[in-house]
């Protein structure tokens, strides 16, 4: 598709195996901004810019829980912007390719907002596997998970090249890889601002596992985690032109309200970067410059009178360790508040879509719930534990939905998948 000077709303569609020679595999949008609802695009290629879609001169659309996939391009594997202002809620941006910016590349005053989306396995065989930014670029980036991606210079997960100056709030960087800057790079007289933000798992060839700042670069930090990055120098931070504030650094860091306490993350070995109840982070951060209503989940964001360091607000969450095999055994566990009874832990039939508004944010209810499982109380530890078995009469490649509730609160849904 090529839209110029129009703006077509274009509705569960897909983009699969177009090709360009030069812009826009899959679409290519000139002074146009469409609205883009549901849409997947994939296996997209362009021999220039915008495997899978391409925003160019004022082009200024939204799209709205579309999906990238095994797009590629020169640049911007997934999406490239030029001077261009895309909003993208809930989008996902999954393996695609481009020597600069594997995901998404933002090139000259280019400046998107994106909420709620999600950057996995990207590469770039240059600059920002997941998102890179070049030039003039503020984009602002909302409760936005980067996992995975990686790139052959820097910036695994997002890198800033010259005066670029984004905001983050609420944002993970999870096991992303780069030779500088695993997490992200900063670079060329660029100056990002990160609220609430985890770097967990990021790891880097040379210096920077979490971030990287370089060349007259600055970045200030609020109630920010990073811890368990991984380097030669700078695991978690390396260059010195960081203001750090109310922010969990391992190692440590100078500046105020700043600690060096292990986060006490709920399940690191899955992926589960939830706070514990007794994690150091929990009430520790500076109300201030908090801006949004909610954490990266939907949760509320400042739960308990002071906000929590990390893109995870601490309410009551429920996770489990162990296969989901027939007949295997399994421990389902809540993180919850001490003494927190009684708690009841339900199997659904179904996922309610869409979600329905909550006090507690938007959660997936469970309709009708089939069975009614009593669980412990919440300990001492801010845990309750309950060990069963996979029954043998559940079906292989099953999906088997779980929520808990404890008075009036329930914690986030948890699908098992039967091996």
């Amino acid at each position: 598709m090529r839209n110029v000077n129009s703006s077509p709303t274009v509705i569960e569609c897909t983009f699969g195996g177009n090709s360009a020679g030069s812009e826009g595999g899959g679409m290519r949008n000139y002074y146009s901004s469409p609205t883009v609802i549901e849409c997947t695009f994939s296996w997209n290629s362009a021999g220039s810019e915008g495997g899978g879609i391409n925003f160019f001169w004022s082009s200024n659309p939204t799209l709205n829980n579309c999906i990238f996939y095994r797009n590629s391009s020169r640049k911007g594997g997934g999406m490239f912007n030029d001077n261009s202002h895309p909003t993208l809620n809930g989008c996902t941006f999954i393996e695609n390719w481009a020597p600069w910016g594997g995901g998404m590349e933002n090139y000259i005053q280019s400046s998107p907002t994106l909420n709620n989306c999600t950057f996995s396995g990207n590469s770039a065989s240059t600059n920002g596997g997941g998102m890179s930014l070049d030039r003039l670029c503020n984009p602002t980036l909302n409760n936005c998970t980067f996992s995975g991606n990686s790139a052959g210079e820097g910036g695994g997960g997002m890198s800033l090249i010259y005066q670029c100056a984004p905001t983050l709030n609420n944002c993970t960087f999870i096991e992303n890889w780069a030779p500088r800057g695993g997490g992200l790079m900063n670079d060329a007289v660029c100056d990002p601002t990160l609220n609430n933000c985890t770097f967990s798992g990021n790891s880097a060839g040379e210096g920077g596992g979490g971030m990287c700042i370089i060349h007259d670069s600055y970045s200030t930090l609020n109630n920010c985690i990073l811890w368990g990055n991984s380097a030669p120098i700078g695991p978690e931070i390396y260059g010195r032109n960081a203001t750090v504030a109310y922010s969990n650094v391992k190692g440590g860091w100078p500046g105020t309200g700043n600690i060096d306490d292990d986060p006490l993350f709920a399940n690191t070995a899955n992926y589960d970067f939830h706070l514990t109840w007794a994690s150091p982070c929990r009430n520790t951060g500076n109300n201030s410059v908090v801006t949004e209503s909610y954490d990266f989940e939907g949760d509320p964001r400042i739960h308990d009178g002071t906000v929590d360091m990390g893109s995870d607000e601490f309410h009551l969450h429920l996770y489990s360790i162990g296969d989901a095999i027939l007949g295997s055994s399994i421990d389902v566990k809540v993180v919850g508040t001490p003494g927190t009874s009684p708690l009841t832990l339900g199997l659904g039939s179904g996922i309610q879509d869409p979600p329905q508004g909550t006090p507690y944010g938007e959660l997936w209810l469970l309709l009708p719930v089939l069975k009614q499982i009593p669980m412990p109380d919440i300990g001492t530890d801010g845990l309750s534990v309950l060990n069963g078995t996979i029954p043998v009469s559940w079906l292989s490649g099953e999906q088997y939905p779980f929520q808990a509730l404890a008075g009036s609160e329930l914690t986030n849904l948890m699908v098992l998948t039967v091996e």
